[in-house]
């Protein structure tokens, strides 16, 4: 039992870590199905599991996935207009970003402005990171409905 544990983690890291580097794991995880799946067996199969960080990930993300899907299978106009607005959000959240590096190259900048202006930054960064990982799972999902 142990070594299936053991067998099932470094499996699982390396899915997760490994493969698409580029995707973000949700993203990875509903463009390879067969992995997906394997993987939501896995952490249903063993009540232990399920507190696991990678389970967690993969039960949040079934759970996001389902909703998704029943809104593309629904309403599909709205579903196309979600990943619209968020990629208006993702502009304007880089264009934010772009003002604040240009803040940040100002001569003569005192530490407490500059301190801010980092902290923004990374505010930004995590909102866009965010952004990012949202349209990633949609334009996955509407990949997949749209071979079937």
């Amino acid at each position: 039992m142990l070594k299936n544990l053991v067998y099932f983690c470094i499996i699982l890291l390396g899915l997760l870590l490994g493969g698409c580097k580029q995707q973000s794991r949700e993203a990875y995880l509903i463009r390879h199905p067969a992995e997906f799946k394997a993987v939501l067996q896995q952490c249903t199969a063993s009540p232990g599991m399920m507190r696991t960080k990678a389970c967690v990930l993969a039960i949040r993300l079934y759970e996001q996935e389902m909703r998704l899907i029943r809104q593309l299978t629904t309403d599909s106009i709205q579903y196309g207009k979600d990943i619209l607005s968020l990629q208006i959000k993702q502009g304007a959240l880089q264009e934010k970003i772009l003002q604040v590096k240009q803040a940040l190259q100002q001569p003569n900048i005192t530490v407490k402005k500059l301190s801010q202006l980092n902290q923004t930054l990374q505010q930004y960064q995590q909102q866009i990171d965010e952004v990012t990982r949202q349209i990633e799972i949609r334009l996955a999902l509407l990949a997949i409905a749209e071979r079937m």
